[in-house]
């Protein structure tokens, strides 16, 4: 019996990423360099295998001389992970609710931070981030959301936190 492949996509702290095919990192992009994208080359691969996209992220090992195999052990075992929501959800939700821009997050602001940072995903991985980010750091704060508020697997309430925090602070609270 033929056992299927194993395709993982480990990302750093750092930003570095690597894609895995079984125990081998057979594309590597360092955060500071502009090429293809492992996450999605791993995407696609998974999907011709038909297999399951692993993804995870570490922190950099604190070896000086590390390598990619060092990278490989340090990832969790797989089976002792409970399946992850989708990533894409939250993204998915936005392009539903926004289309092809989100107004809190301008395509305008993302061309401005990949022409003077050199920042190099994508609109909607930048919009992400950022939706993330602001949410545990303000949205869920100035609402008194708890952390028995789950983000992932409701990505509407998300935006609908997220869209009441902007346009309070846009127009001020409600009277």
């Amino acid at each position: 019996m033929i056992k299927k492949p194993e395709v993982i996509v480990v990302t750093l702290f750092n930003g570095d990423v690597a894609l895995f095919v079984n125990t081998d990192a057979v594309m590597q992009l360092d955060a500071s360099e502009a090429g293809s994208d492992p996450g999605m080359i791993g995407k696609y691969l998974a999907k011709a295998l038909g297999v399951e996209l692993q993804t995870f992220s570490i922190a950099v090992p604190s070896d000086p001389d590390w390598s990619w195999h060092d990278v490989y052990e340090l990832q969790p075992t797989y089976a002792a992970i409970p399946p992850e929501q989708p990533e894409h959800d939250l993204i998915e939700a936005c392009k539903a609710r926004y289309g092809d821009e989100c107004p809190h997050y301008p395509v305008e602001d993302w061309t401005y931070l990949i022409a003077s940072d050199g920042y190099r995903g994508g609109y909607w991985e930048w919009v992400r981030n950022k939706i993330e980010s602001v949410f545990y750091e303000e949205v869920a704060e100035h609402f008194g959301l708890d952390e028995s508020f789950q983000y992932d697997g409701h990505p509407d309430k998300i935006l609908e936190y997220l869209d009441a925090y902007h346009n309070e602070n846009r127009n001020g609270p409600a009277p």
